[in-house]
């Protein structure tokens, strides 16, 4: 449902976790071992369910002072982006450019697509 993981309960952010997981597991016919956090929305608790399901690894958007090495950090790349954007994205400063910046308010208010819009006839239990 992509819900930004750090404002659920440990219980809810644990299902939500699972039954993404499964999904994508059932769609794919493959073991799915990395998560991208849900607008970049992640802190230890939120790690450490992760882990607990069965993530080994995870990208997360915005910067961050101390990614733990499983956690690699990365910007969204949109449509309105040039390649010159996509550059400075990629180009470490000290201060963020503008299109880094824009990165980082795009993944506060974007909205992911839901399963359903690829995959209308699944549903959860499923086999």
């Amino acid at each position: 449902t992509h819900p930004d993981l750090t404002f659920l309960s440990p219980r809810k952010r644990r299902a939500e976790m699972l039954e993404s997981r499964k999904l994508l597991e059932d769609i794919i016919g493959s073991a799915v071992t990395s998560i991208s956090f849900p607008f970049g929305g992640w802190n230890t608790a939120v790690w450490e369910t992760a882990r607990e399901c069965g993530y080994e690894t995870a990208t997360a958007y915005r910067r961050h002072p101390r990614f733990p090495s499983p956690i690699i950090p990365v910007f969204g790349v949109y449509s309105f982006d040039t390649p010159a954007d996509i550059i400075t994205k990629l180009t470490p400063t000290a201060a963020p450019s503008n299109a880094q910046a824009r990165a980082m308010l795009m993944c506060r208010f974007a909205k992911g697509s839901p399963l359903w819009c690829f995959r209308r006839e699944y549903r959860i239990g499923r086999v």
